[in-house]
């Protein structure tokens, strides 16, 4: 006996459901998705990077991991999917580099512009991960999930703060 389309539907079902347990509605977890995707998209567009590239596409995938991560963190497929999609485009890099297949930089930032963008992600990436030292030591706690809505507030809020300084 053959697999019968109602079969291949109930499967569907099934998994759809269950995706529904780990990660929470479909319009929240895509909408948290499309917030990290909009979050990256502002921001290699604005360094003068084709958003749609092949790597572009990978790391997009990498932050649908993290979106999910995010929700469910102790979901351990998340963080397989997520070295399985970084070793892509670290292979890609690795290929360009050996190849000398890297696309040309036509971006218009002189070098310097290109440095102090550099030092801006640092100093955010700095200001996330500002805890105090006795932090670093302690038992690490389990994480509790913040609402798919919370993480959209807090992405739109540094999206925002990031806005109003480069005007």
């Amino acid at each position: 006996m053959s697999y019968t389309r109602s079969q291949f539907l109930d499967d569907v079902k099934q998994i759809v459901e269950g995706r529904g347990q780990n990660y929470g509605t479909p319009e929240d977890n895509f909408g948290l998705i499309g917030a990290f995707w909009n979050l990256f998209d502002k921001a290699a567009g604005a360094a003068g990077h084709d958003t749609n590239s092949p790597t572009a596409v990978g790391l997009k995938m990498a932050l649908l991991k993290i979106a999910r991560a995010t929700t469910q963190p102790d979901h351990i497929d998340n963080y397989y999917d997520l070295a399985g999609y970084a070793a892509c485009v670290g292979i890609m890099a690795i290929d360009w580099e050996d190849e000398k297949k890297r696309p040309k930089d036509t971006s218009p930032e002189t070098a310097s512009q290109k440095r102090k963008l550099a030092e801006s992600n640092a100093a955010f990436a700095a200001s996330e991960a500002s805890l105090p030292a006795s932090a670093m030591y302690a038992k690490p706690q389990t994480p509790q999930p913040l609402s798919t809505q919370e993480v959209i507030d807090r992405l739109n809020k540094k999206l925002s703060a990031t806005e109003a300084n480069d005007q």
